[in-house]
């Protein structure tokens, strides 16, 4: 596998991770009362605790394609 393959795969999981990130931040935006009424039902939460699972969970969300698909990617732009 050559570093141009490699930087390719890095690029366009990156592309695809920010765009599900994305995707994902909308959904919660404008959907929140939907979120909060699905797992609300299935557990004993309030709407503060929904919020705060789903913020942190896009922070770590973020935080990993960070390590995994742009500090990766960046490596290989600066190798070669």
């Amino acid at each position: 596998m050559t570093i141009a393959v490699l930087k390719s795969f890095f690029l366009w999981c990156l592309l695809l991770n920010v765009g599900f990130f994305l995707a994902a931040f909308v959904f919660l935006k404008f959907g929140e009362d939907l979120v909060f009424r699905v797992h609300g039902a299935w557990y004993d939460i309030s709407k503060e605790q929904v919020r705060g699972s789903m913020y942190t969970m896009m922070a770590v969300y973020k935080m990993m394609i960070t390590a995994f698909n742009l500090v990766p990617y960046l490596a290989l732009l600066f190798l070669g």
